[in-house]
């Protein structure tokens, strides 16, 4: 499951982000701003360097697995559509599961 982001890491980005991120409602506008804040160089994508900067106790090794898998098409960085999309992620493993069970 590369592209699926699991609940501990994303639980680790929404607890960065703030408690209106885990709340829903303004949670992706939320997530767009660390990610600005983030991305020092401004080209719209966090290499693993700038991802390392995220504010917070978690461990390096802790968010380079975050970094990986964020990273969905393994180019090397994150987007700013892949770091602020996981509830399509959520939606998509949701499905997948289904259709196991069917």
């Amino acid at each position: 499951m590369r592209g699926t982001l699991t609940a501990v890491a994303m639980g680790a980005v929404l607890m960065i982000a703030g408690p209106s991120a885990a709340a829903g409602g303004p949670g992706k506008a939320a997530r767009e701003a660390l990610f600005d804040k983030l991305d020092k160089n401004g080209d719209g994508n966090l290499s693993l360097e700038e991802f390392m900067a995220m504010p917070g106790k978690a461990k390096p090794k802790k968010l380079e697995a975050m970094f990986k898998k964020l990273d969905r098409n393994e180019d090397g960085q994150v987007s700013k559509d892949e770091f602020t999309s996981h509830e399509n992620d959520k939606k998509k493993s949701s499905d997948k599961t289904t259709k196991k069970i069917k």
